[in-house]
């Protein structure tokens, strides 16, 4: 009890210290809406005659400069609710999520919840409230609605606990294919280079723009897990891209299910190609510790040349890198690289989005209630079109049955402009989900993605593996699966740049064997059998 006490009067500590340095600051969401925080409109229903306040918590990359808060404006008229949101910077959210947790004082709605973010070992330790499936019927049946009966047996089956609970809530991805390699074609177009199809090639084009320009071609950073910032890598190499965050996954082409991909030969070769590129500066040798913002800076000096990305946001690309180059021209390309000839990985989209919403376990079946009914009402028709694109008249307008964007705010196509976040609404990508017209007004790119690269021959796509975990087979992988991914990661960034070396079978082996010491040979077989389980035939 001591050692307990001790405890939570360090993370207290922690915390107060932590949250000195959160990226935003505590605001009511409901409280800078005008006249609206005041009084009760008159369109909320009877069982909104009481304000309900509840405190929340966001990831967030950077901060937008808010100037008219209709999220706010709208949950007091509709829900007669206030979210009091704290906005945490990604690089730090898990780290302080986990204080919060540990003090006792966590937010009680939560916006960003995701299994790699300790999801797991929140839910196992009570933090996070469960909802069974008939209680999700019941209390948000549009969330239920988004999904084809086919879909849903995917979805749960990814998303639920042992105990057959659901302790988040996904979006549902509203786009097949949303991503490709980018890169300034101005300037491949100058070395006469055409975007290249293998990583043969590649290295070849990333090492001629190094020559030509003397910047840094690839620029891309992430923390705490720094392979985020090659995952497009990772695909080229026979991996999903998404195998950070799932682990396992089955290759498409031979059936075959691989339990962990970080200790596979392909992650390997991976591994050596990444170090390659590192000791010829052709990647930014700052990809395991810089800030969102500072890799942001740092393209602006006119570094980062290709990316893997997102067609949507070429103007975006391009507004940062025209601050060194007023001709940077930005495109998508219609190959995605490759380390094999016979055969080309690209991510298709599976059902749900990688985030999702979820609930303090102690959180008053009133503010559970209340919030509940404006997920419900946000995943509707009319829901989706205020969080994708706002406010008709004031942000957007109606053509031909479809929303719109007024001139005035920012698109793909338009670099300049008022961004949706500045009225705390989401924007194109939406809320939970996108409206059905963002894909037609907004980004008709999805539609050529798909005619590009769906059913085309020799190219082959991932889905993430349904596993079923019994509680015992998940309270023992949450003992040794976040050591065995820290080490992982440890390495990962030990290995691309050299301070040991992935071609050298001794540093290699090495590192196999302190995996082995965490236990990964145990839980390989856990991840196996519980794929083997949810997938008999």
């Amino acid at each position: 009890m001591v050692k307990r006490y001790a405890a939570l009067l360090l993370a207290s500590a922690l915390l107060i210290t932590s949250f000195a340095g959160c990226s935003g600051k505590k605001e009511a969401t409901g409280g800078d809406a005008s006249n609206a925080t005041q009084q009760t409109s008159a369109n909320a229903a009877d069982k909104y005659a009481k304000e309900i306040k509840v405190t929340a918590a966001k990831s967030v990359k950077e901060t937008v400069n808010v100037k008219d808060n209709q999220l706010a404006k709208m949950l007091k008229e509709k829900f007669n609710l206030v979210f009091e949101t704290t906005d945490i910077s990604t690089n730090d959210y898990v780290t302080k999520m986990s204080l919060l947790f540990a003090s006792g004082e966590p937010p009680e709605f939560i916006y960003n919840l995701r299994p790699e973010w300790k999801l797991n070992e929140w839910a196992t330790a009570g933090y996070v409230k469960g909802f069974t499936v008939d209680e999700i019927k019941s209390k948000l049946p549009n969330f239920f609605k988004m999904y084809s009966e086919e879909e849903w047996k995917n979805v749960y089956g990814n998303i639920r606990f042992t105990n057959d609970k659901v302790y988040y809530f996904p979006g549902k991805q509203s786009s097949t294919i949303n991503m490709t390699w980018v890169y300034r074609k101005d300037a491949l177009d100058q070395l006469g280079l055409t975007y290249p199809k293998t990583t043969d090639e590649l290295y070849k084009v990333l090492k001629a723009v190094k020559e030509k320009t003397g910047k840094v071609p690839y620029v891309a950073a992430s923390t705490p897990q720094s392979l985020w910032a090659f995952s497009g890598f990772l695909q080229a190499f026979g991996m999903s891209e998404l195998t950070i965050r799932e682990l396992s996954y089955v290759d498409p082409v031979t059936k075959t299910f691989v339990p962990y991909a970080f200790s596979e030969n392909n992650y390997r070769e991976f591994l050596k190609y990444m170090n390659k590129l590192y000791k010829e500066e052709l990647i930014w040798k700052e990809f395991a510790t810089a800030t969102n913002d500072q890799t942001k800076k740092f393209k602006t000096q006119g570094n980062g040349f290709v990316e893997w990305g997102y067609p949507e946001k070429l103007t975006e690309y391009e507004n940062i890198s025209k601050s060194a180059d007023a001709n940077a021209k930005w495109d998508w390309s219609k190959d995605i690289v490759s380390a094999y000839t016979d055969k080309t990985y690209f991510k298709r989209n599976g059902y749900f989005n990688a985030d999702g919403i979820g609930f303090y376990a102690n959180i008053s079946n009133e503010k559970l209630n209340r919030v509940l009914d404006y997920i419900n009402w946000a995943l509707s028709e009319e829901g989706q079109r205020f969080h994708s694109f706002g406010v008709e008249g004031l942000t957007y307008e109606m053509k031909n049955g479809n929303p719109v964007y007024l001139e005035k705010m920012i698109t793909p196509l338009k670099a300049t402009g008022e961004k949706p976040g500045e009225y705390a609404i989401n924007g194109y990508a939406g809320f939970m989900t996108a409206h059905p017209g963002v894909n037609v007004t907004y980004r008709p790119v999805y539609g050529e993605l798909e005619k590009t690269f769906l059913n085309r021959q020799n190219y082959y796509f991932f889905m993430a593996p349904v596993m079923w975990y019994t509680e015992a087979e998940n309270s023992k992988m949450a003992d040794i699966q976040t050591s065995i991914n820290d080490t992982r990661d440890e390495y990962a960034a030990r290995f691309i740049m050299g301070q040991v070396n992935p071609a050298n079978d001794a540093d290699w082996n090495k590192y196999i064997d302190t995996l082995n010491k965490l236990g990964l040979q145990e839980l390989k077989k856990i991840r196996t059998d519980a794929y083997n389980r949810a997938n008999k035939k």
